[in-house]
């Protein structure tokens, strides 16, 4: 029985290896940020980095990552929602890794953007007070 689990273990980590896989959970976090801001509004692109099985479902990885970015609580990047207050769009690039970052491989793209406020021409709606007048639109990589 000892001898088999041995096997066992040897098999999965030879095949972890050789597939360049790791069995380890990575922590979504931001990797790169810009920001362009005007009198009125400002808005947010960042990349992100997910793990795959986050990101297998593309739907459930979108929500989060707009979740953290209201929360402030990706672990290497904090925003600065003080001067401007909440984006009035963000534009996310998602990775599944870092070295796949480098390559410039995106797993996908999305923004999350709303029109502009009907009621003052001169103002945009932001992602925190108006989420409900914000839709996801899925770009090309």
């Amino acid at each position: 029985m000892k001898k088999s689990r041995s096997i066992a273990a040897l098999a999965l980590t030879l095949s972890t290896g050789l597939c360049g896989c790791s069995l380890e959970f990575q922590e979504m976090d931001v990797l790169n940020t810009s920001r362009i801001a005007t009198e009125n509004c400002y808005s947010e692109s960042i990349s992100v980095i997910a793990d795959w099985t986050t990101i297998a479902n593309r739907g459930s990885c979108t929500n989060q990552i707009i979740q953290k970015v209201l929360n402030n609580n990706f672990k290497s990047v904090r925003f600065s929602f003080d001067e401007h207050g909440y984006p009035s769009s963000l534009s996310v690039t998602v990775y599944s890794s870092e070295k796949n970052y480098r390559k410039g491989k995106a797993a996908y793209c999305f923004d999350y953007v709303s029109e502009t406020d009907s009621e003052v021409s001169d103002k945009r709606n932001n992602i925190k007070d108006h989420p409900e007048k914000f839709k996801i639109r899925y770009r090309e990589n």
